[in-house]
């Protein structure tokens, strides 16, 4: 097996900043801002959760934008504890809230998945995602290539491509796929074999975005010694960065800082939450992160966590809103970007000549940036285009821009769908791609090739 090419290097110039990062990926923001979400299992009643506390303290203007989430594959359709309807209803209650799930899927056994024992619930969970007409991540494997999730090297990729394969056979086109490591796991993760096959990596077209986790303050601050979880996070910034994949840092949590009450702010700020928004701060490639608000001392399986409920602590509670008051971070916000409908139910008519598509359920302030072999159109149903700096590549010389109110055919296209666009003669494969940005924040972005 050889690691990834350059790693090393890669990792310190990481290490010393780089431009906003901007690869285009399904539901990336725009460059230079982080998303900023909040789990886990929100809606617990358990004591340990402090979920709503957090949401109080973010108010209105904070309020975090992605909910998180976990499913277990095997057991989706056969449960006594109908897993597939208290799902369901965990998303009717994030869609009414206006976040974006975030959901993490164990694939065990990961050759049984391979060798197709869970397509059932693999295509019913795929429709139960498609049904929800919103973005959402998924984390198939929640965290591999480490000593606790039993998956295996090599067959993992297999299963992770066979889920993905699956979801898009449904046209589960509103999921945007998350592979995740733990800091704290092998520093295997990155190793290819001499034909190119990923020991853990099922490949790019396989992942839209790549995580991590990270608990321990010596995961992202402090010494870095090889095969050190500080430097698989490094190497995990700089193997994403090459890859072209925004970073979602999908699990969070100030472990073993025990806050109190009465408890030293500064002093847990300088232990775990400053290092921790430096390394964001280091590494624009990372693009979302999510804290764990638990208390995970009244757990019973990570006791020894103590309590990382930061609301407990007033003062800590201020330092961290006005971290996050930074215009990089991006909340939900009074109008939220993740409230529907979205343009993901895509229409083509390739029939005939010239060829067509069109999309249902625009929303004003949408911007709508569609590509068709090598024409580019931009469109901004109900307000007119914008000058506005998304990050995103000039049209080259040759491409064709068109009036964002006025449909390649003729007439204003309304403020809501249905709104089709018509091609001239194209000869060969060709191929509609579309990405959606809505008030500059999130995106949403669709690929057909026929």
């Amino acid at each position: 097996m050889n690691r990834s090419p350059l790693r090393a290097a890669a990792a310190a110039l990481l290490a010393c900043g780089l431009a906003p990062a901007q690869f285009g990926a399904r539901f990336e923001p725009t460059a230079g801002r982080i998303l900023h979400g909040v789990g886990q299992e929100s809606f617990s009643t358990a004591a340990f959760n402090r979920v709503p506390q957090y949401e109080a303290a973010m108010g209105v203007a904070l309020a975090p934008a992605i909910d998180k989430t976990y499913l277990t594959l095997s057991l989706y359709l056969t449960s006594p504890r109908n897993p597939r309807a208290r799902f369901l209803s965990y998303l009717g209650s994030v869609a009414a809230t206006g976040k974006v799930p975030e959901v993490g899927i164990d694939i065990l056994p990961d050759a049984a998945v391979v060798a197709g024992a869970y397509d059932a619930e693999i295509t019913q969970m795929a429709r139960d995602f498609a049904g929800y007409s919103m973005p959402n991540f998924a984390r198939p494997g929640v965290e591999i290539a480490n000593g606790w999730n039993a998956y295996s090297p090599t067959v993992f990729p297999a299963a992770w491509r066979h889920v993905v394969d699956v979801f898009r056979r449904e046209n589960a086109d509103n999921v945007a796929f998350v592979w995740c490591i733990a800091a704290a796991g092998y520093s295997t993760f990155d190793t290819f074999d001499a034909q190119g096959n990923g020991l853990w990596y099922p490949g790019d077209e396989y992942v839209d975005w790549i995580g991590l986790d990270l608990f321990d303050a010596s995961n992202f601050s402090g010494a870095s010694p090889p095969g050190s979880s500080h430097s698989n996070s490094l190497a995990l910034c700089a193997f994403a960065w090459r890859r072209k994949k925004p970073v979602m840092i999908a699990e969070c949590t100030a472990k073993g800082l025990g806050i109190m009450a009465a408890g030293n702010a500064q002093a847990y700020w300088n232990a775990w939450f400053q290092p921790f928004f430096g390394f964001l701060d280091a590494h624009p490639v990372i693009r979302e992160f999510s804290y764990i608000n638990w208390d995970w001392s009244l757990t019973t399986q990570w006791p020894t966590w103590l309590n990382a409920d930061l609301t407990v602590n007033a003062s800590l509670t201020a330092l961290y809103l006005q971290q996050l008051s930074q215009p990089r971070y991006l909340h939900k916000g009074p109008t939220s970007p993740f409230v529907g409908p979205w343009p993901v139910r895509l229409r083509v008519d390739a029939s005939g000549q010239p060829i067509s598509f069109g999309f249902d359920g625009l929303t004003p302030g949408v911007d709508v940036y569609v590509a068709f072999g090598l024409r580019r159109i931009v469109a901004d149903p109900g307000t007119g285009e914008r000058d506005r700096d998304y990050g995103l590549e000039l049209p080259p010389a040759g491409w064709l821009k068109v009036d964002p109110l006025v449909v390649v055919s003729a007439g204003p296209a309304p403020a809501s769908g249905p709104m089709t666009f018509t091609f001239p003669p194209q000869t060969g494969p060709a191929t509609v791609y579309v990405q959606a940005l809505h008030d500059g924040r999130l995106s949403t972005e669709l690929r057909i090739d026929f």
